[in-house]
């Protein structure tokens, strides 16, 4: 998942877990390939309580202008998405937040 600083006031949800399409001024964007030519979409990770509120706060504060979360409870983020990465199937982004299994 990728969020972006950008505001939308809306929730959308898919089948699964509620994508959570806003946090304060950050938005959703799209569901991006991972680990593209052995590099991360976004390289830094961090330790978070493994929700998307979690993840975006802990960004927000490292300055980083986009941030995503994979696999239950890893959150990542940067200033850019890697140039390798690419958009890929909602439905490869469905894991429930180890956190909050809502999200």
């Amino acid at each position: 998942m990728r969020l972006t600083p950008e505001s939308i006031d809306q929730v959308a949800s898919l089948s699964g877990p509620i994508n959570l399409t806003t946090f304060g001024s950050w938005s959703y964007d799209a569901c991006y390939k991972d680990l593209v030519n052995n590099k991360r979409a976004l390289p830094t990770g961090v330790r978070t309580n493994a929700t998307i509120e979690g993840c975006i706060a802990a960004a927000s504060s490292a300055g980083a202008q986009v941030a995503g979360l994979s696999y239950y409870n890893e959150c990542y983020y940067s200033t850019t998405l890697s140039s390798d990465s690419y958009v890929i199937p909602e439905t490869q982004c469905r894991f429930a937040c180890s956190g909050n299994p809502n999200e």
